[in-house]
């Protein structure tokens, strides 16, 4: 059963928002490099490209909402965060929220294909083919936060527990219980079901190594697949600390920390896996050596 939370008085939600600014900036700095880096450095394909720049655009959406709309509302006037208009941050969260949710789907999607349909591989992850699979990703999410668009709906950051409060209506309960957490679960056990499939896959490939033309590229999609599933497992994390957890504590700092606290640190911890899996994004080099670049348009083929 959830319990009773405490409630921040004036001088700590203050100190709240400026946690908040402080790891928020950290989280919108790292996003912007990787996003940078990754697009100047080009050492991904197309595809994976594709689908590692939404996300991180993502992660970059989130942590800005937090640091440069809820953090002034608070410190400003905190009735900006039940305007109508003004007070959209719910919204915009929400809406990156699903990208990154889709992002993730996407990579699975990628790493299943490559690995059990290495041939057919090239036809589906065409340029054309992902730029649209793109659109539907964005679009997806759009529709999946369209319920905030209704005042019913909308979730509205509440100072004085320093997280977003569920409207207390049908249309509050279907928009974040049902869309943000129930239908969240569903997808994570399909893109598990997926990732479980492709680690066997690697596994049978280790055992035949004639399937891939060179140990250099078997071990990037190796690597590839293990950043996707990292990027996954975070965000499983961030769905069992602030719904799963939150709800049982009572202290606010620690319900800060596992509600606004962890969304805000799963997107910047995100940006760091990348960077962990693929150190090749400080290196300058003008020898690609990972497929056709995210940059560079299709040829007569598509690389993983």
């Amino acid at each position: 059963m959830a319990v009773e939370q405490e409630l921040f008085d004036k001088d700590q939600y203050i100190k709240a928002a400026f946690v908040i600014f402080f790891v928020g900036t950290i989280g919108m700095a790292i996003n912007i490099v990787v996003l940078h880096q990754v697009i100047k450095q080009r050492i991904f394909s197309y595809a994976f490209g594709a689908g590692c720049v939404t996300h991180t655009l993502a992660n970059l959406g989130i942590t800005a909402t937090f640091t440069l709309v809820i953090v002034p509302f608070t410190l400003v006037d905190p009735s900006y965060h039940t305007n109508l208009y003004a007070g959209r941050s719910a919204h915009l969260n929400v809406f990156f929220y699903f990208l990154a949710e889709a992002a993730h789907f996407f990579l699975a999607v990628n790493r299943f294909t490559i690995m059990y349909f290495p041939i057919r591989y090239s036809k589906i992850f065409t340029k054309f083919n992902c730029n649209l699979m793109i659109i539907v990703i964005v679009v997806f999410a759009f529709l999946m936060s369209a319920p905030n668009f209704w005042l019913d709906c909308l979730a509205t950051f509440n100072v004085h527990k320093m997280a977003f409060e569920v409207k207390n209506t049908a249309c509050g309960y279907v928009a974040i219980v049902y869309l943000c957490h129930h239908f969240t679960i569903c997808l994570v056990c399909v893109i598990a079901v997926l990732d479980m499939l492709t680690f066997y896959k690697i596994r049978q490939i280790k055992k035949v190594g004639h399937v891939y033309s060179s140990t250099q590229k078997r071990g990037r999609e190796v690597r590839f697949f293990f950043q996707a599933v990292a990027q996954g497992i975070n965000f499983v994390l961030e769905l069992i600390l602030y719904f799963e957890i939150s709800p049982y504590i009572s202290n606010k700092w620690a319900v800060f920390a596992l509600t606004t606290g962890s969304w805000i640190g799963v997107h910047t911890i995100d940006g760091i896996i990348v960077i962990i899996f693929n150190k090749r994004i400080w290196i300058r080099s003008t020898v690609i050596t990972s497929g056709e670049p995210y940059s560079i348009p299709n040829r007569s083929r598509t690389n993983s």
